[in-house]
């Protein structure tokens, strides 16, 4: 198992892991409740936002891949981590070895856009989206979180590999980033997996009540 920065080529196969490993996410039951009837346009809606991120300086994609026993390597997680603020390394073009162009750019996010305006309405509700993220950033700003920090938006591995310590391994790339730069971390967390994050230093600084049966944690870790 090992850990290289998201290609192009990577980019439909980590929407297929996301896919899978959020399909009974109850975070996601909130922000696209037909998802599960749905799953083409949900794996289109997460591909969209894959590539958006994936286009956008600042945004880095991990993956994880581990031998499929046949002697191909296989996608087996990913995260999306957001360097807010910091060295100028972090924002150049993620496109072609960080040399990409503007059309490219623009070629990939028009193909988002599209995807978005044909699968999107059907099962995700951009408001609930909207909303939470809102109440993230009002506990951040609430606690003092500076604009020089990375930031953990994404992380999934396939039900395939879970309890391999991949998660593990995709949350200790950004701590040891973070740590080589002496800036914090901040994340969104359920309960039950704010307990790993304990484990490796996050404390919390806020809880978002999405609903009356669902919270999530606002965490951060401090060098």
């Amino acid at each position: 198992m090992h850990l290289r920065f998201a290609k192009r080529s990577d980019l439909q196969s980590i929407a297929t892991v996301a896919s899978r490993a959020f399909a009974n996410q109850p975070i996601y039951h909130y922000f696209a409740p037909r998802h599960v009837e749905h799953k083409d346009e949900f794996r289109a809606v997460l591909l969209r936002e894959i590539k958006e991120r994936f286009a956008t300086p600042g945004q880095v994609v991990m993956v994880a891949e581990e031998d499929d026993g046949n002697g191909k390597m296989k996608i087996a997680g990913y995260a999306i981590w957001i360097r807010i603020g910091g060295p100028r390394k972090w924002h150049k073009d993620t496109l072609t070895n960080n040399d990409g162009t503007e059309l490219e750019r623009s070629l990939l996010r028009a193909e988002a856009f599209y995807v978005e305006k044909r699968g999107s309405d059907e099962i995700f509700i951009s408001p609930n989206a909207q909303r939470f993220h809102e109440m993230a950033e009002e506990i951040m700003k609430g606690a003092n979180i500076c604009d020089n920090h990375w930031h953990l938006n994404t992380i999934a591995v396939s039900p395939l590999f879970q309890n391999q310590g991949i998660g593990a391994m995709l949350i200790d790339w950004g701590l040891e980033s973070a740590k080589e730069e002496g800036v914090p971390v901040t994340l969104e967390s359920t309960t039950i997996t704010s307990k790993l994050y304990v484990k490796k230093g996050f404390r919390d600084i806020g809880v978002i009540r999405v609903t009356k049966d669902l919270q999530m944690q606002v965490m951060i870790f401090n060098m």
